[in-house]
């Protein structure tokens, strides 16, 4: 009989993916919007007048009906959609669209043989950034997306990492001792609280410096906007409400607006303090933070007020912060699924730090079979999105080869996931194999970027390709690998409640969501021994 005790922390309540969690007002308000456009959730128009590009097609009641799930008529599946165009047309080479209820419009999956073509194009051809402008930044809800964040993430954050990676670890060690410490029953935490309380306070630390990551009200707010801030304009953006769309996004956004101004308003406060300081400090002796990199920006006063930088930086909140989280959730899950891995790779963690005294980047840079397990999890669940090298056509054509050219306008992504899933490139791709990544490097050494999973190779999209891959993944994988590696070493994990599957991911086109609901527990590895 188990005599432990059950610790339990408080979080959000128990999420089932339906409806009934939208809140109530929202969903009422949304069917309503609907009733009055009177439109059609399905558009089979060919905006661009490519249909010679074959279609894959996904009927709403269908999958419905398959799933037996009836939301699904209001946001059908893709995985299985995509899977198909894949192994009929990018296996042979052929380009397919979707239409995505996402974007409203047809998604151009293109196959890998094209990579090369997308690899070193500029904005001006090609562009990730028109992408997340035209289709993912709410409007009404913050502004647009400007080159900082794109400066932070692919200079300042990777060219401090040196300096970044000791705070990292540091903050990581605090906030394990401060929501988990050191049980020695097992401890329940819900795995997505637990997520967001590490990366707010690591990661955050980066973003927004050590000050506001100790206010609870700023982190409130900046919690509040990063987390549903997109979220709220990706639900709506599955519904066509023509020239209703507008008006409704700044409806539904007046509480992003209010938590925006809330966290402008301390970060406001924090700046001008900052310069006050800052008057008598060397470089060598101010901040390590996204806050001071902003104010330093060689811009124009009036392109870097307090205002904007607050609008930039909790721009990053979501990339530096809530994505991270999410990718943590997944991490822990393929974790708990697969513990048969963790004596090894404790071991390993373990003689890694000891020989250098601490987690350096010569330590974590020897933690080969760590490096392949993550790899490896990447592999299965790509991140948070199923498909990757997101690009928006920005000249007027781009002419790919002779059998393609796409007009300006034209949206295209690759198959990730479903590479990724392919035997063809990956034996016994079903299966998940903790050191497949390693035995590669063993075996073809000269190859060393088999086992990078930073790197952006044909067959490894997982952080998109070429010049405007996610110019954050190094900062993202040191981030991540800290986190696993202290939660691996200091403790045994399992699924509160007994063994079971791997939670199943949510398929929304092409977003993969961890199951919210999870709880974990925790307990220290030390306990086992008393």
């Amino acid at each position: 009989m188990d005599n432990s005790t059950t610790i339990s922390v408080q979080g959000p309540s128990k999420i089932e993916y339906s409806l009934d969690n939208i809140n109530q007002r929202f969903a009422v308000f949304t069917i309503f919007a609907l009733f009055l456009a009177g439109v059609y959730m399905y558009n089979a128009r060919d905006p661009h007048g490519l249909k010679k590009i074959p279609a894959i097609h996904r009927s709403r009641f269908v999958d419905a009906f398959q799933t037996g799930v009836y939301w699904r008529f209001l946001f059908p599946r893709l995985f299985p959609y995509a899977r198909e165009g894949y192994y009929k047309y990018s296996k042979n080479g052929k380009p397919f669209k979707i239409w995505m209820g996402l974007f409203q419009n047809w998604v151009y999956i293109l196959p890998p043989k094209y990579l090369a073509r997308i690899k070193n194009q500029g904005l001006s051809e090609l562009s990730f950034r028109s992408v997340v402008d035209t289709y993912l930044v709410p409007k009404f809800s913050s502004g647009h997306f400007d080159n900082f964040e794109i400066q932070v993430a692919s200079k300042l954050v990777n060219g401090n990492l040196s300096d970044i990676k000791p705070l990292i670890q540091v903050r990581t060690e605090h906030i394990l001792d401060k929501e988990i410490g050191n049980p020695q029953v097992w401890k329940r935490l819900h795995a997505h609280t637990l997520a967001m309380q590490i990366m707010k306070y690591a990661s955050g630390r980066v973003v927004f410096g050590e000050t506001l990551c100790e206010n609870e009200a700023f982190l409130q707010a900046m919690e509040r906007y990063s987390t549903k801030v997109m979220y709220y304009g990706l639900i709506l953006r599955w519904i066509n409400l023509g020239r209703l769309r507008d008006y409704i996004m700044y409806m539904v956004h007046w509480k992003h607006r209010r938590d925006l101004a809330i966290a402008t308003r301390y970060v406001t406060e924090h700046i001008e303090e900052r310069k006050r300081a800052n008057a008598n400090l060397s470089e060598e002796e101010k901040p390590v933070d996204c806050i001071q990199w902003a104010m330093d920006q060689p811009l124009p006063d009036e392109q870097k007020t307090p205002e904007q930088i607050a609008h930039r930086l909790l721009h990053l909140s979501a990339g530096l912060i809530g994505t991270p989280a999410t990718v943590l959730v997944n991490l822990l899950f393929d974790t708990v699924s697969h513990k048969e891995y963790l004596p090894e790779l404790r071991a390993e963690i373990t003689k890694c730090v000891s020989e250098d005294g601490r987690w350096t980047e010569s330590a974590m840079a020897k933690m080969k079979k760590f490096d392949s397990f993550i790899q490896e999890c990447f592999r299965i669940t790509p991140g948070i999105v199923s498909l990757t090298g997101w690009r928006l056509v920005t000249s007027e054509t781009f002419r790919f080869d002779e059998t393609l050219e796409l007009p300006k306008g034209t949206l295209i992504t690759f198959p990730t996931m479903f590479m990724q899933h392919d035997s063809d490139l990956y034996p016994e791709a079903e299966k998940f194999d903790g050191y497949r990544f390693y035995r590669m490097r063993e075996e073809a050494k000269k190859l060393e970027t088999a086992s990078n999973i930073t790197d952006t190779r044909n067959d490894w999209l997982a952080f998109g390709h070429g010049r405007q891959a996610c110019p954050g993944r190094f900062y993202a994988i040191k981030l991540l690998k800290t986190i696993l590696g202290e939660l691996i070493t200091r403790y045994d994990i399992r699924y509160a409640g007994g063994e079971r599957e791997r939670p199943k991911t949510l398929d929304l086109e092409p977003v993969i969501a961890p199951d919210l609901s999870v709880e974990l527990e925790f307990r220290s590895v030390n306990a086992r021994s008393t």
